[in-house]
């Protein structure tokens, strides 16, 4: 199995291992990488590749962009 520890978004990094054990989303990221999931990190969409590459060389792909900036909620204020 990869090295799950890069996989897992907020899941992983912004749920404290308390309320989440690692466990269960090594477990649950685990599962989907076995379906034979490629997963690919830290590219960037025109530079890396192009989506005409992507339409060519794949039947289905899924595009997931982190959230580089948190939003304010404007409560209590």
């Amino acid at each position: 199995m990869k090295n799950i520890k890069k996989y897992g978004g907020l899941l992983s990094h912004g749920i404290p291992d308390f309320r989440l054990p690692r466990e269960v989303i090594k477990n649950a990221v685990g599962k989907i990488l076995d379906l034979g999931v490629e997963v690919f990190l830290g590219k960037e969409l025109g530079k890396d590749f192009t989506l005409e590459e992507l339409k060519e060389k794949y039947d289905a792909v899924l595009l997931s962009f982190g959230a580089n900036i948190s939003s304010k909620m404007n409560i209590g204020r």
